[in-house]
C-alpha cells in the first residue's frame, strides 16, 4: 500500500510539472475568471514583444514590396524602415499596461459563453517539448484551424505562453 501511495504521488508530481497540466489550469483560470492565475500562465509581455517584432517585419515586408528605381524615394523608404524598426516596438512597449489590464478585464467580464474567444471550440492536438521548451498545437473542431504557440517552464515546474504563431492564430480568428 505505501509502495502504491509513492508511485502514486511521484505520478502526480510527476504531471503537475507538465506543459498538459498547465494548459489544463490555465483554462480552469479562464472558467473561473481568475486573470492572477492566468497571467501565472499566460506572459502577456512575451506575446506583446513578439507581436511588436511581428508587427515591425510585417510593415517592412510591406515597404520592400513598394520599392521604388529612384535614389530619393529609396532612400526615404530606408528612413521610413528605420523609424518603423525604431518605433514600434517603442510604442507596443508603453502601451504594455493597457493592454495587459485590456486582458485582465477580458478574463473576469467573459460572458459563459465565452463568445468572440478564437479557442472556442479549440482541442489540444499535440505537445512537442524540448527540454524546458515546448511547442503546443490546438485545433479547432469544426475548421480544423491550428494556433501554435511556445510554452517555457519556470522554475516553479508550471509551464508559461510566451509566444503564440501571430499568422495560425489570425487565421483561426478570421475562420
Amino acid at each position: 500500500v505505501a509502495l502504491l501511495v509513492v508511485v502514486l504521488a511521484s505520478g502526480f508530481y510527476y504531471f503537475t510539472g507538465t506543459p498538459r497540466y498547465s494548459l489544463y489550469k490555465l483554462g480552469q483560470a479562464v472558467k473561473n475568471r481568475d486573470s492572477g492565475e492566468f497571467h501565472k500562465y499566460v506572459d502577456v509581455d512575451r506575446i506583446v514583444d513578439h507581436l511588436a517584432k511581428y508587427a515591425v517585419e510585417q510593415i517592412v515586408d510591406e515597404m520592400k514590396r513598394d520599392q521604388s528605381t529612384n535614389a530619393w524615394q529609396i532612400d526615404g523608404q530606408q528612413l521610413d524602415r528605420d523609424l518603423a524598426m525604431m518605433m514600434v516596438p517603442k510604442m507596443v512597449e508603453s502601451l504594455k499596461p493597457q493592454i495587459k489590464q485590456e486582458v485582465t478585464r477580458l478574463i473576469e467580464d467573459t460572458d459563459e459563453e465565452m463568445e468572440g474567444s478564437p479557442l472556442l471550440g479549440a482541442t489540444l492536438a499535440g505537445i512537442e517539448t524540448r527540454g524546458s521548451l515546448a511547442l503546443v498545437t490546438v485545433e479547432h473542431e469544426d475548421t480544423g484551424e491550428e494556433i501554435r504557440f511556445k510554452m517555457v517552464k519556470s522554475p516553479d515546474r508550471y509551464w508559461k505562453i510566451v509566444e503564440i504563431d501571430l499568422e495560425s492564430f489570425e487565421a483561426l480568428s478570421n475562420s
